[in-house]
């Protein structure tokens, strides 16, 4: 568990396991072992002058 700042927020490693392998969809979180490979999605914009 740790503390930190002044309020004393304390972090267990049940919620920092779910911060860095659980995603948040429409539905519910998922594990990101259950969604596998996934490909990259990127957003372009371009302007024409």
């Amino acid at each position: 568990m740790l503390k930190i700042g002044e309020n004393d927020i304390q972090i267990t490693k049940e919620v920092i396991f779910r911060m860095t392998h659980m995603v948040n969809t429409v539905t519910d979180p998922v594990s990101t072992e259950s969604l596998g490979k996934t490909p990259m999605h990127e957003h372009f914009f371009f302007r024409y002058p």
